[in-house]
């Protein structure tokens, strides 16, 4: 095969090679949308006929009917699944800013318990009014309550950052013993 080669003459400019190219750009895209109308129109003729059924179509244009049916099912399909999967994402969006609104009203919860306990802790730092400085049931009473009221602040936080946070903690026996309270869980065994 031989090679094409530019011939260029020493008088020309290079303004001339510039407008030598242009024309030639322009040359080649108008062949080639030519070419593709050409192609769209041999290519969609025999369809439109198969589509409207004409009494002069040939046999490979009826042929083509069940293919053109099942193209135009596939199509309506695919607008299905495109609607559900868009109406599914929009549903998950919406899911989605109440669970950062229920995690939002969770910390504030957490806030709000943690500030109770330092409370309760404070409380304990108190001198606490025992009647008689001898008797040490009573003290050690007082110090059980106390203990206990720190110990339910605790367990409620720890369950409601645990139930808070999306975890399927019902599955998890540890976890399940952090949520529920001692009473519930022969409940649930």
């Amino acid at each position: 095969m031989a090679s094409w080669k530019p011939v260029v003459s020493a008088g020309t400019s290079v303004e001339e090679v510039r407008e030598c190219k242009e024309k030639l750009l322009k040359a080649k895209s108008r062949y080639a949308v030519q070419k593709e109308v050409v192609d769209s129109v041999l290519m969609m003729y025999p369809i439109l006929k198969a589509v409207h059924q004409g009494t002069f179509c040939s046999p490979i244009e009826r042929d083509l009917t069940p293919y053109l049916i099942d193209r135009d099912a596939a199509s309506v399909e695919v607008s299905k699944k495109s609607t559900g999967i868009q109406s599914a994402l929009e549903e998950a969006a919406i899911v989605q800013g109440r669970v950062l609104k229920a995690w939002s009203e969770n910390a504030s919860l957490a806030s709000d318990v943690h500030k109770l306990a330092r409370e309760i802790g404070q409380q304990k730092e108190d001198p606490l009014n025992v009647a008689d400085g001898d008797n040490e049931l009573d003290q050690l009473k007082t110090d059980f309550k106390i203990s206990r009221q720190k110990w339910l602040v605790m367990k409620g936080t720890a369950s409601a950052v645990v139930a808070g946070s999306g975890i399927d903690w019902a599955r998890d026996p540890e976890l399940m013993e952090i949520v529920l309270d001692p009473e519930d869980m022969y409940l649930h065994k």
